[in-house]
């Protein structure tokens, strides 16, 4: 399985506070049957692309320290590298290519949660010009897209994907079944963990399926895994 949207990479955001917080939660994700991980720590314009790339170079590499450190930890995961970027009206003045999960043209975007943004489809639109596919974040949290199925296509047809958190789906509730909902739509592409700690944010990669396989068909929980490895593959899952 892969994840595509955590936030294990140590003390660069909201996430892993420190190294033995991110091997804690790198165990969890082997243990759920995870094998391949996207590091997507938050990215915003009040940094410049290079310092957030030198940062979450430093990151990492505080991480494959503290691994090689620990002689009885063997992890096999594929790993990569992206980001989850805010949106802003400056995204057109920043180099969008370099926050693709790593040798892919994808990449994570995280939208305003109140309000929808005056300019999102031009800003979709923009973005696939550059040949990159924008993957709307965790996007039950965009009442605006969520609440309005029509929209969310449009997005879609303009080339976007859409990706949901597990963690909102094994609560069970209402919004789970707007998310089924949406995934039998085929307005939700992908689903994942968005990991940030074992308290806050947790993997929950086996209960949230579990919870998905009570109200979709199995076959269409096979195909969000496929089209999550895919993208990490750099295969375009478009529709």
């Amino acid at each position: 399985m892969t994840d595509l949207h955590c936030h294990i990479l140590p003390a660069i955001d909201d996430g892993a506070m420190d190294e033995k917080e991110a091997i804690a939660l790198l165990k969890e994700e082997a243990k759920q049957g995870v094998t391949q991980i996207v590091f997507t720590p938050h990215f915003n314009d009040s940094i410049s692309v290079d310092d957030f790339i030198t940062l979450r170079q430093n990151s990492l590499k505080r991480l494959n320290e503290a691994i090689e450190n620990k002689k009885n930890e063997e992890f096999s995961f594929r790993t990569k590298l992206g980001a989850e970027v805010h949106y802003s009206e400056n995204l057109k003045n920043i180099d969008l290519a370099q926050l693709c999960f790593t040798g892919t043209c994808y990449l994570l975007l995280e939208l305003p949660f109140e309000k929808e943004p005056s300019d999102l489809e031009e800003m979709i639109e923009y973005i696939v010009s550059l040949g990159i596919i924008p993957i709307l974040a965790h996007v039950e949290r965009y009442s605006y897209l969520i609440d309005n199925p029509r929209k969310l296509k449009k997005l879609i047809k303009l080339g976007a994907l859409s990706q949901a958190n597990l963690g909102a789906i094994w609560r069970n509730d209402d919004l789970t079944l707007k998310i089924v909902k949406l995934i039998n739509m085929k307005l939700i592409h992908v689903v994942a963990t968005d990991a940030h700690s074992k308290v806050k944010r947790p993997v929950n990669f086996l209960w949230g399926l579990h919870v998905l396989s009570q109200h979709i068909k199995p076959q269409k929980i096979k195909k969000l895994q496929e089209n999550a490895d895919k993208i990490f593959n750099n295969i375009d899952i478009r529709i």
